[in-house]
């Protein structure tokens, strides 16, 4: 399988058909839902390897990823407890 985290092309192929969802979504004017979000997320890593496929769907600060912080080099997201759903 592909590494999630490298520019694939299973990666390339799954966000050419999210942003047909997205758009017929944007299209019908489809209310945005955190399961919507969710969906998008669990389509986008089709076929991909992520170090930890239990988190692909889910939302830091949801039971189970308590304290799940998030860093991009010296840059760290917002915090875990601070994702509102």
């Amino acid at each position: 399988m592909a590494d999630w985290d490298a520019n694939s092309d299973k990666l390339e192929a799954n966000l050419r058909l999210l942003s047909i969802d997205i758009r017929q979504n944007a299209i019908s004017r489809a209310p945005l839902t955190v399961d919507t979000a969710r969906s998008w997320h669990q389509t986008m890593m089709i076929g991909l390897t992520p170090d930890k496929p239990e988190y692909v769907g889910w939302y830091r600060g949801e039971p189970g990823l308590e304290g799940l912080d998030v860093q991009i080099g010296n840059h760290y997201g917002v915090l875990s407890n601070r994702v509102a759903l």
